[in-house]
This record gives C-alpha cells, structure tokens and sequence, in this order.
C-alpha cells in the first residue's frame, strides 16, 4: 500500500495580549504574531465515512512535574487540534470531507506549556461527541523552549505498545487446508509448516501488553485508490500455536479439522484466487476490546504482496514494516 507525506500548514491570526505582538525591526511598528500548528504524517491506513478518524493531540502535563522530570514525563491532559481521515487519493480531510488548509491552537491551551503531540485513532462512535484520546499510533515530545516548538511523532515508543514491534517475523503459504486436494490450490492463506511434524511460521517475539492482540488480513489492491476493492479478515491471534479467533473462517469446507495455527480458507461462497498478483497479507496490532473490529489498524507490523509468480504451499517471506520505519510517524511544529 503506498503512501504519501501530507503537509498541513495552519495559521490562526488572532491576538494574544502582550505575547501576540511583535515589532518590525526596521520600523519598530507592532504587528500581529501568527500561531497554529503545522502538521505532516505518513504510512496511514485510508479510511472510508463511517471508520472512524484519526485525530492530532496537544498535551500539557496535567500535574506539576516532580524533581528531574521533564514536562514530557508526567500525565498529560490531551487537548484535540484536529480530527480528520486519510482518503483513497492520499489527501488528509475533516469530518466533512473539505481538504485541511488551516489548523488552529485549541481555545484555551496554555499554550507556553504544551509538552507533547500525539495522533490516535477514534472509533466512528467518538465522532461528534466529546471523548478522550483513543489508540494512540504515534507520540513525540517537544524537548526544546522559543516561540516556535518542533518534534517528530514516532510509533516506537513505549507509550504506544510496551513491546519491541521490529521483533515479529515469518512467513504464510498459499494452500486451501480444508479442501480436498487443497494442497494445490492458492485459495486460503496459513501461517504454518505443513510438514511433519507442524510448526508455526510465524515468530512474534515476546508476547503483546494484555490489551492488544494480533490479526492477519488479506487485502486486494485496487488501480485507482488506495481504499482495498476487498478486505478479509483471516482472524485475530495472540500466539502463533492454535487456532485463531474464527478457526478456518466462514468460507472453509465444514466439518473438516483444520490446522491448528492462524490462517483461513475461501473455497466456498467466497472464492479467492490469491495468486493473480492483485493481493496482499498484512498482519495488524489491534485493541483486544476493538470498537471497530472491521478497520484494520495503522499498525502493520507484517506485510507483503503476493505475486504471480508465488506457488502454491511454498513460504512467501513477510516484511517487518518497523524494521523499515513503515508505521505511522510524522512531524508536529507549533508556532506559539
């Protein structure tokens, strides 16, 4: 999936008392200072009306730092800048669907003490109604004092998962594990080595926080947007032994044992030819208490195309997107 830097550039020209003024050095006449907040970000999952939104954040602490913290170090009370979407076109929009041209300081922000930026995800049930930050995909800290404050928003921090995220590797393989003769069909996708005895193909390291669980995906790239023409669920997984959250999956043949690791066959209903180079795996971090269970997370940690040239039961390497900086990160500077 590809993805595209967005730079939002926002100034608000209201003034602020004393500090909004400055004077032109060469005239000494007072002018008003421009405030707002300039904003990029990249490797997003598009989002369609009614998926919900992502949202950028300002914090300042919400208590009074103790002796060697830093403003950064301690809770800090969110205040919303902007909630928008990413769309099939790589552009960032408001809730309303208008291109974002301009971003201003939330009223009442002290603004001489914002400390942190953050971008979250927000269920579609936030919308409209007042809420608080939701599953945070990136954080950074402004570390640095002056009228203007820049900082980097990063996935790779403790704040987002508790957990080295360029551990998981692996691999999955083309097969139909519940069909006869399915060996040989690129119907259904499995993370596991059939041979004897079965062992997972997939090594995620050290388990998850509690709170979030795996999923794997498969999607179908379309040729004009970014938005999948379709999107599968293959289920939801903590370890890569066992079943899954949904065993073989809907479209599997009944009645038939399938292996016990993560995976799913489409063979009936929906029929799947997942080698015709239109198709792609992805495994996702996810909430464990989802409220939008059919969005995929911006937390790709795995993913990889399937070409034509892929054969059927054969292992097809999986890319871990941390390892290259592929998750959600931008850059937030506030000009106070």
């Amino acid at each position: 999936m590809r993805s595209r830097s967005i730079l939002l550039l926002a100034l608000l020209t209201a003034f602020f008392g004393a500090g909004g003024s400055c004077s032109n050095s060469s005239t000494g006449v007072p002018y008003e200072r421009q405030t707002g907040v300039e904003f990029s970000a990249t490797e997003l999952w598009p989002l369609r009306s009614g998926q919900g939104f992502y949202e950028l954040w300002l914090g300042v602490p919400a208590d009074l730092p103790g002796e060697g913290q830093e403003p950064w170090e301690v809770p800090q009370e969110w205040r919303s800048v902007v909630a928008f979407r990413y769309d099939g076109d790589a552009e960032l929009r408001d809730l309303s669907g208008e291109l974002l041209a301009r971003i201003a300081l939330p009223e009442g922000l002290n603004r001489d003490a914002i400390a942190r930026a953050a971008l979250s995800y927000q269920p579609q049930s936030d919308e409209g109604v007042a809420h608080s930050i939701g599953m945070m995909l990136s954080v950074g800290d402004f570390v640095s004092g002056g009228g203007t404050i820049s900082t980097p928003l990063s996935w790779d921090s403790s704040d987002i998962i508790d957990k080295n995220l360029r551990e998981p590797m692996g691999s999955f393989r083309l097969l139909a594990a519940t069909a006869e003769g399915g060996g040989s069909l690129p119907e259904g996708v499995w993370f596991y080595d059939p041979a004897v005895p079965e062992t997972p193909s997939l090594d995620l390291g050290a388990p998850l926080p509690s709170k979030f669980v795996y999923e794997a995906w498969v999607f179908q790239s379309a040729t004009t947007t970014l938005y999948p023409s379709q999107l599968y669920s293959l289920g939801r997984f903590s370890s890569a032994e066992g079943s899954d959250s949904d065993g073989a999956g809907p479209y599997a043949v009944p009645g038939i044992f399938p292996p016990q690791f993560p995976g799913q066959d489409f063979v009936q209903d929906v029929v799947l030819t997942l080698n015709d180079g239109s198709w792609t795996v992805m495994v996702t971090i996810e909430p464990k208490d989802d409220p939008e269970p059919a969005v995929p997370s911006s937390l790709r940690i795995l993913q990889d195309s399937v070409s034509v040239i892929d054969g059927v039961n054969l292992p097809i390497a999986l890319s871990n997107r941390a390892q290259n900086d592929r998750l959600p990160k931008g850059v937030v500077t506030v000009v106070r």
